[in-house]
């Protein structure tokens, strides 16, 4: 599944993304996580795919993720990337 992250269509990442935060399984926030950190520039240009994937790291409700999902939270310039943080901390 974590290929599908390179695919160009952007549809394609977006279905990887809400797959991978509703599997009830460590492994895929880990996977959630890496593609967050390798695709930074990419997400900055795409603030809808990284709204879907910061809430779908906050469904797994993993401590190890708060201080990444909580660090700037209210600093974030776009609103929607602002509550997509504290709708995923709070669900820790």
């Amino acid at each position: 599944m974590a290929k599908a992250f390179s695919d160009d269509d952007a549809a394609v990442r977006l279905t990887v993304i809400e797959l991978l935060g509703a599997m009830p399984h460590d492994d895929a926030r880990k996977e959630l996580e890496s593609y967050a950190k390798k695709a930074r520039r990419q997400l900055a240009k795409d603030v809808d795919t990284h709204v879907v994937l910061i809430r779908a790291i906050g469904r797994h409700r993993s401590p190890e993720s708060l201080d990444r999902l909580a660090t700037g939270a209210v600093a974030v310039a776009d609103s929607r990337l602002r509550r997509a943080r504290i709708f995923a901390v709070g669900y820790q």
